[in-house]
């Protein structure tokens, strides 16, 4: 049921098949598939939009002042950021929750950690393009401070592109995440995590399909439906980019 505990085991329906007792059936321990899905979708959304956070405060911030004042604030984040980008994601996320070890926190930090870069680069082009033109240098002229400039003018101004850019950091986050607890560095047992279920439920794939099936569409709807919200936006922005010209 919706509403049961995700964590209690109960040994008298394992691996029971969907009925009107567990709608999504049952685990190897009898725990609720539905309850756990979830919780696992619960999961991965907190890491989704922590990893988003944590990108953010780290990106934006980078991207506004490397765009801004270029020089030696460029050159630094920009080495800094291809040292990022010259590894592999996945293998540098394996190692960082392998370091610091399996839990939701860990999983944020170490995607986060990763993931600024995206923020980073796109904001860094946005102040690039904005800080040329006229209402920017206007606001200069008029003696505002920068920091006043980057929220009242720069900001809202590539508002559209950063959001697109959130939306795609919170997909690719829960996919990540999914990943890493499917190879048991994520989100630790007994807490549900929509890899951990795929992982578990594997063992039984051919006694028990629904164990895989259910968490796998779950995954992929749930990555369908952030990415279909991006396009929308990326749309959205494009529409109104070409009518203000």
């Amino acid at each position: 049921m919706l509403f049961t505990d995700p964590l209690i085991i109960d040994l008298a329906a394992v691996l029971a098949p969907p009925s009107a007792v567990h709608w999504l059936g049952a685990d190897d321990l009898g725990r609720d598939v539905l309850a756990r899905v979830v919780a696992g979708v619960g999961a991965s959304l907190t890491v989704g939009f922590g990893v988003l956070l944590l990108t953010a405060l780290v990106g934006i911030p980078l991207g506004l002042a490397a765009g801004w004042w270029g020089g030696w604030v460029e050159r630094v984040a920009g080495k800094v950021s291809e040292v990022v980008l010259s590894f592999p994601g996945l293998l540098l996320a394996l190692a960082l929750t392998a370091l610091l070890g399996p839990s939701l926190l860990n999983v944020v930090v170490a995607l986060g950690l990763l993931g600024w870069v995206g923020f980073y680069r796109l904001t860094r082009v946005q102040v690039q393009r904005l800080r040329g033109l006229a209402f920017v240098r206007a606001a200069e002229l008029a003696g505002v401070g920068t920091v006043r400039i980057w929220l009242r003018h720069i900001l809202p101004n590539c508002a559209g592109p950063l959001q697109v850019e959130a939306l795609l950091m919170v997909a690719g986050a829960m996919v990540a995440e999914a990943g890493l607890s499917f190879l048991g560095l994520g989100i630790p047992a007994p807490y549900p995590s929509l890899g951990g279920m795929l992982r578990d439920g594997m063992r039984f794939m051919l006694v028990a399909p629904w164990l895989v099936v259910i968490p796998a569409v779950v995954l992929i709807g749930l990555t369908v439906l952030v990415n279909l919200a991006a396009k929308v936006l990326r749309q959205r922005w494009d529409n109104a980019m070409q009518g203000g010209r």
